[in-house]
């Protein structure tokens, strides 16, 4: 990770790539994936993300989520959307990767799929606080219909009152 922050690519991924398995492995393998894609080859860098052998099969939305990412951090959007379109095909009430979606889909300035995808969310559990929370500061950085940003921001205050973002977002509305 020094490597990295010194921007010393070539080497941080030597280093990435002698993590052969146990806890930091796929954090790893990742990291390898981004800065790949930090060095200007996407391509290459989403090759490698889609190979990554996981240790466990439910790990397969993370690896989903990363494409995206690199794909999102190069402003390739709508390429990004794709990886989630085709991944919620197949799996449709997946929270993370709804979330997912539901975040690019506001870096795109799309609020239908944004609410859409947050709203799912919501529907299969109306405690969760990371949607809420996106969901009203979505409306009140839009001056959307405050009132109701205001009701899920304090939603999601009442379920973690500490929360940053959170407060942030209360103060925002």
């Amino acid at each position: 990770q020094l490597a990295e922050m010194r921007k010393r690519y070539a080497e941080a991924i030597e280093w990435y790539e002698s993590v052969k398995e146990g806890d930091a492995y796929l954090d790893a393998q990742l990291r390898i994936g981004k800065l790949i894609a930090r060095q200007g080859d996407v391509e290459r860098a989403r090759a490698h993300v889609r190979a990554i052998p996981l240790q466990d099969p439910s790990q397969q939305p993370i690896l989903i989520q990363a494409e995206a990412e690199l794909l999102s951090e190069q402003k390739q959007y709508d390429e990004a959307m794709q990886v989630y379109d085709d991944a919620l095909a197949a799996a449709p009430d997946h929270v993370n990767l709804l979330y997912g979606r539901a975040m690019l889909a506001e870096k795109m300035d799309r609020l239908d799929i944004t609410e859409r995808d947050l709203r799912a969310i919501l529907q299969r559990d109306p405690n969760n606080a990371e949607a809420l929370n996106a969901l009203g500061y979505t409306l009140a950085d839009r001056n959307l219909r405050l009132e109701e940003a205001r009701e899920l921001i304090q939603r999601a205050l009442e379920l973690r009152p500490q929360d940053p973002a959170t407060l942030d977002s209360m103060g925002w509305v």
